[in-house]
C-alpha cells in the first residue's frame, strides 16, 4: 500500500512538472497571435509586483504580464494584454485596471482576464488608478476631479472637485482613510468625506512621484534628483536628500530604506538619516521599475531591456532574467537565413531563426541606438547605424571591428 501511495505522489508531481506553463523553453510559443510560430523577446519591463508570500513575481511588459518563480526566475505564465490600455495594477498583482476603446474602465482578474467590475461614471479623461485592497477601493484623477470607487461594485464613493487645478497624481494611504493629491500644491484629503485636511505645501510644481510609508504617517515625494519626506500629521517637510537620478523608487516593508533607480543606477538610502547605504550597478540603460519583496530581503529592478534581482543586505545581484529587451529598432536575417539579428538601444542580439534561442550579444554604449542592421554578403560582418556613425561587428567573435563616425563619411 505504501508503495502504491508513493507511486501516486510521484505521478502527481510529474504531471505538475509537465504542465505546459512550467517549461522555460516553451514560453516563446505561449499565447502567440494567429499565424505566428515563435516569439523572440518578452518586451520591455514597465512594472513589477511580488505575490504576498514572495514566491511569485508579476512583471508587466510592453506585450503583457509575465509571471515568474521569484526564487529561480523560471517562467510560470504569460497573460497577453495591450499595455497601452493598462492604467493600474494592484499591489498583489491579482487585479489590473484597463481602459477600453469605448472609454469605460474595467477592473480585471489578472489570472483569467475576467471583468471584476466596471467603474461608474464618464471616465474618458482617466489616465491611472491607485488600488487599496485593505479598504477595497480605487482612486484616480479625472481631469480636475478626484474620484474614489468601491472595487467590488464599481460604485462611486467619493468625488473631490479641484475646479480649475488639474490633478497630476493621487496616492492612497495604506489604511485607505486618506489620500494626497498633487498639482501645483500638495494636499491631504479624507477619503470617506472628501473633506480637505491640510495643505502640505503650496509650491509643488517640481514634484513628481508620491508614495506613502507603510505606517501611513510619512509621505515621500520625488523632485528631479531629490527625495523629500513629509510628516502627514503636521504637514511639515522632515528630511530631504539628493541622489544622482530618479526614475522610480520603492520603500522597504519596514519603512527604513528607500530604493531609488534612475539613469545612473540603483541606490539604497536610509530614510531616518537621509544617508546613502549602498550603490548598486549593473543596468546599462538605467532603472525604470523597482519593487521590494514582502520580506524586504530582495529588490527586483527592471530597466530598458533588463530584469534583475538583488540581495538587499550584500548588494549582490542574485539573478538576471533574460529576454526582456528594450524597443526593437531593426532586424536583419543572415544571408543563409539561419540567424536573426535584432537591434536594440545599447546592444544587438543574435538569435537562431528556427528555435529563437540566443546565440550571442554585441554590447555597445548606452547611446549606441542600433537602428539599422545589415549583414555583409558573406555573413561574417554586421553593420549597424549608431548615434552619429556606423558600427561594424565581427559576427563570429562578437566584437566590434570599427566605428565610422558621420564626419568621416562626408
Amino acid at each position: 500500500m505504501k508503495t502504491l501511495q508513493m507511486s501516486m505522489v510521484i505521478c502527481c508531481v510529474v504531471v505538475l512538472l509537465l504542465h505546459s506553463r512550467t517549461f522555460a523553453q516553451d514560453y516563446s510559443k505561449w499565447s502567440l497571435p494567429e499565424g505566428s510560430k515563435l516569439r523572440v523577446g518578452k518586451g520591455n519591463v514597465s512594472n513589477i509586483r511580488f505575490s504576498p508570500d514572495g514566491n511569485r513575481m508579476t512583471v508587466g511588459s510592453s506585450i503583457g504580464f509575465w509571471i515568474y518563480d521569484a526564487h529561480t526566475g523560471v517562467e510560470l505564465d504569460f497573460v497577453p494584454v495591450n499595455q497601452s490600455n493598462i492604467i493600474g495594477v494592484s499591489q498583489d498583482a491579482k487585479f489590473y485596471a484597463e481602459k477600453s476603446p469605448d472609454r469605460t474602465v474595467n477592473v480585471r482578474n489578472l489570472g483569467d482576464r475576467s471583468v471584476i467590475t466596471t467603474l461608474e461614471g464618464d471616465n474618458s479623461d482617466i489616465y491611472y488608478v491607485r488600488f487599496n485592497l485593505e479598504k477595497n477601493i480605487l482612486a484616480s484623477d479625472i481631469g480636475t476631479e478626484i474620484r474614489v470607487w468601491d472595487l467590488s461594485t464599481g460604485e462611486l464613493k467619493t468625488s473631490i472637485d479641484l475646479e480649475t487645478k488639474r490633478v497630476d497624481e493621487v496616492v492612497l494611504s495604506p489604511d485607505g482613510t486618506k489620500l494626497v493629491s498633487l498639482n501645483s500644491s500638495l494636499q491631504l484629503w479624507d477619503v470617506s468625506t472628501g473633506l480637505h485636511i491640510r495643505t502640505l505645501t503650496k509650491s509643488a510644481r517640481n514634484l513628481r512621484e508620491l508614495m506613502f510609508a507603510p505606517d501611513g504617517n510619512v509621505l515621500l515625494s520625488s523632485s528631479g534628483s531629490s527625495i523629500e519626506l513629509w510628516d502627514i500629521s503636521t504637514g511639515s517637510s522632515t528630511v530631504r536628500f539628493s541622489t544622482p537620478s530618479i526614475s522610480e523608487f520603492d520603500m522597504s516593508p519596514d519603512g527604513k530604506t528607500v530604493a531609488i533607480g534612475g539613469f545612473e543606477g540603483l541606490y539604497l538610502w536610509d530614510l531616518s538619516t537621509g544617508t546613502l547605504k549602498t550603490a548598486l550597478s549593473g543596468h546599462v540603460l538605467g532603472v525604470s521599475s523597482i519593487a521590494f519583496s514582502p520580506d524586504g530581503k530582495t529588490i527586483a529592478t527592471g530597466g530598458y531591456g533588463e530584469l534583475n534581482l538583488w540581495d538587499v543586505e550584500s548588494g549582490a545581484r542574485k539573478l538576471t532574467i533574460a529576454d526582456h529587451s528594450s524597443s526593437v529598432n531593426d532586424i536583419s536575417f543572415s544571408p543563409d537565413n539561419s540567424t536573426l539579428a535584432i537591434g536594440h538601444w545599447s546592444k544587438i542580439d543574435l538569435r537562431d531563426v528556427v528555435t529563437g534561442q540566443h546565440k550571442t550579444t554585441f554590447f555597445g554604449s548606452r547611446f549606441s541606438f542600433n537602428v539599422y542592421l545589415d549583414y555583409s554578403p558573406d555573413g561574417t560582418m554586421l553593420a549597424s547605424a549608431l548615434w552619429g556613425g556606423i558600427g561594424l561587428w565581427d559576427v563570429d567573435r562578437g566584437v566590434p571591428i570599427t566605428v565610422v563616425r558621420a564626419m568621416d563619411l562626408v
